[in-house]
Order: structure tokens, then C-alpha cells, then sequence
């Protein structure tokens, strides 16, 4: 049986540049999720740190049963979640992250990150991410 050992890298203490996260799913657990991401690269970057660069992916639109408790309000239903909760943080925080609407599978190993962070509420699709990234 492996055993897996979990670290940081020194990179992630020293970094020259942004730590880049992908972020997959923005739904309720998602875009709060990008929220707090948010506060982080605002606290890292007042130490000096150069904070983290985010990524969100995901294909599902607003709809109405979405306000209230996930990021979005009534003038977002329709639209992709992904592109209005980030349009949302990079306004609030002065950011420049990025908002992929599409599944992050399609893109397969393409995703290039330091860290990635699944907020879906399925668990099919966790499986098949973890496989395509043969953990």
C-alpha cells in the first residue's frame, strides 16, 4: 500500500509570482469559496506575499433559485455563474481573475495550476476529475 506524504512546496513561502488556483464549480459552496479566496490575496499581498491568480470554471447558468444564497442577484439569471461572480470579485477587489464557462473535464490537462479546489456537488464528476488526473 503508498503511503502519500503531503507537503508545501518552498514555493508556496517564497513565491516570485501569484500562486494560480483552479477553482471548479461557483455554485453555493463555489462562490463563496471565490469570495474568501478573494480576502486571502488581499491579506497576502498587504504582507508582501504576491497573492494567488484564480481560475474558476463552470458551465451552469444563474438561475432565480440561485439568489439569495449563492453570490448572484436577479439580474444575473441566465447568464454563466462562472462569469458573474468573478466579474463580481475582480470589481470588489480590483483583481483580474479569470472565469472559464465551461466543464473543467473538457479541458482535461489543460487546467494549469498550483492548486485546484472542487466545489461541485457531484460526486461522479469528483471521481472522474481525480482519474483524469490519475490521483
Amino acid at each position: 500500500m503508498k503511503t502519500r506524504i503531503h507537503f508545501a512546496p518552498n514555493y508556496f513561502y517564497n513565491p516570485t509570482h501569484p500562486i494560480t488556483i483552479a477553482l471548479i464549480g461557483v455554485g453555493g459552496t463555489g462562490s463563496l469559496m471565490l469570495a474568501r479566496l478573494a480576502r486571502i490575496d488581499y491579506a497576502l499581498r498587504q504582507t508582501g506575499h504576491p497573492g494567488v491568480h484564480v481560475i474558476a470554471y463552470d458551465s451552469d447558468r444563474v438561475e432565480a433559485n440561485n439568489v439569495g444564497r449563492q453570490l448572484y442577484t436577479l439580474s444575473d439569471v441566465g447568464e454563466y455563474k462562472v462569469f458573474q461572480a468573478v466579474i463580481k470579485v475582480n470589481m470588489a477587489f480590483g483583481l483580474q481573475w479569470q472565469g472559464i464557462p465551461m466543464d473543467a473535464l473538457a479541458t482535461g490537462k489543460d487546467i494549469r495550476a498550483n492548486i485546484i479546489i472542487t466545489c461541485v456537488d457531484n460526486a461522479n464528476f469528483r471521481l472522474r476529475l481525480a482519474k483524469s488526473f490519475h490521483y
